[in-house]
């Protein structure tokens, strides 16, 4: 795979995450939810509001990225920076 789709699938991964929590986050801990409660929940909204979750996908990948792999220390502080 070239370098131009990789960065394109992370990128899309990346929002497809955000996106996700996003739509997800007013039904948080419920067990099951019908396609029109989502329906009626997203149209109501007129802006979407990624949770930790996403903060937490956010830290993960900025220490990836510097440190070139897991360092669960440097990890740990970019939560904490980021929080």
């Amino acid at each position: 795979m070239d370098q131009r789709t990789l960065v394109s699938k992370c990128l899309g991964s990346f929002l497809g995450t955000a996106v996700g929590d996003a739509l997800g986050a007013p039904f948080e801990g419920r067990y099951r939810v019908g396609i029109e409660e989502i329906r009626s929940a997203t149209e109501k909204r007129d802006i979407l509001i990624y949770t930790d979750d996403t903060h937490m996908m956010i830290g993960v990948d900025e220490s990836l990225i510097r440190c070139k792999g897991f360092d669960g220390e440097d990890m740990a502080w970019t939560f904490v920076k980021n929080y």
